[in-house]
């Protein structure tokens, strides 16, 4: 087991501007649980870490003053309700960033001042058990991993999720892109930032590492050991740019 970290505390580094991202050890991807102020909550990692500390003891990570903040408005992102999501079960929300949702395991590889997710972790190699997991959501996350990442990633995600699980994946659509692209005056939020990403000085967690069609995304979850997998409408960000795929185990 690797060595455990404790996740950036938000008091000292409240004044930061940029993430500070966390080592996460070659091999050592155990994870790490942030610690809650929680009598039952510990933070130690044990047969029952994944169980959430009750919804009045969890700090939420959504930033203050969300009127004012159009940056925050454009990342907000409420959690899927039923049918869209199971009631109960194993769910992880992975590539959190500063989005807390309840009934899911936040994880994050990044815990900074805006973010305090629930583990810290390479989210590529998470410390789950094969077939113990029933959801895993990446809400524009993918496209940060390299494509040779993400083929593995796709299957660990498969090795974990129970028979009968689902992958959730929402990401900007080339298919949609090359067609904006024809049109005239289109954002570049519709474009240059689906492929490239928004390439915010000083912060290279932003930048793109890939973009994907329709039929490659689909292909790959099916290449990773999918029995089914599905483009459909995307729920988050801009539906006239992105896609989700679900792939069911």
């Amino acid at each position: 087991m690797g060595q455990r970290k404790q996740a950036v505390s938000p008091e000292k580094d409240r004044g930061c501007s940029r993430l500070r991202p966390q080592k996460i050890r070659p091999g050592g991807h155990s994870g790490t649980v942030a610690k809650l102020p929680s009598k039952n909550y510990s933070g130690k990692i044990s047969e029952n870490w994944y169980i959430m500390p009750p919804p009045e003891e969890r700090i939420s990570t959504r930033w203050k003053g969300v009127i004012n903040n159009t940056f925050t408005i454009r990342i907000k992102q409420d959690p899927p309700d039923p049918p869209d999501t199971m009631k109960g079960g194993l769910k992880l929300h992975l590539g959190c960033g500063p989005q807390n949702w309840d009934g899911f395991v936040d994880i994050d590889a990044y815990p900074n001042w805006m973010s305090r997710p629930d583990m810290v972790a390479d989210i590529t190699k998470l410390p789950y058990k094969h077939g113990t997991v029933d959801e895993i959501w990446l809400i524009h996350v993918f496209e940060h991993i390299h494509i040779w990442q993400a083929e593995d990633a796709l299957y660990h995600w498969h090795n974990i999720l129970k028979p009968g699980g689902r992958l959730v994946v929402e990401v900007p659509c080339m298919d949609k892109i090359l067609d904006n692209f024809k049109k005239k005056e289109v954002s570049p939020a519709l474009t240059f930032f689906g492929i490239f990403g928004e390439q915010m000085y000083g912060r290279p967690e932003m930048c793109h590492k890939w973009c994907y069609s329709r039929k490659q995304l689909r292909g790959l979850m099916i290449e990773a050991g999918f029995s089914y997998a599905e483009v459909k409408k995307p729920i988050y960000h801009r539906p006239n740019r992105d896609m989700r795929v679900e792939g069911v185990k």
